[in-house]
């Protein structure tokens, strides 16, 4: 399923997210992440600078949930499919980005867009 350029634009103005993700028992674990990329229009890209339990649950369950909200009562949930890249072009790409100098990035997490929820 591809953004919207209206939801795009919102993801771009309220890149913090809270990124949900389960464990092979379906135990959610929630943590706030920033946005690098969002690619084609149906992938987000996150960096795994700090992941602990979130890198575990990723190896466990694909399955995910990003929460964004622009402080007031707007509101896009999205549900998706995570892979996580040790190498390649996206970790590439994450490794050079200038929020993650000085970071030392382990992998680029790359969410497919499968279901978008707006709620305003």
């Amino acid at each position: 399923m591809k953004l919207s350029t209206k939801q795009i634009n919102f993801i771009n103005k309220n890149y913090t997210a809270v990124f949900t993700t389960c464990d092979s028992r379906n135990k959610p674990n929630s943590i706030f992440v920033e946005i690098c990329k969002i690619e084609d229009e149906d992938k987000i890209i996150i960096t795994d600078n700090e992941m602990k339990i979130t890198r575990k649950n990723l190896q466990e369950n694909c399955n995910v949930c990003l929460l964004f909200n622009d402080n007031k009562y707007n509101v896009i949930k999205i549900f998706g499919k995570a892979k996580y890249f040790k190498s390649g072009k996206y970790f590439e790409y994450v490794k050079k980005l200038k929020d993650n100098i000085g970071h030392n990035p382990k992998a680029a997490v790359v969410v497919k867009v499968l279901k978008i929820i707006e709620i305003s």
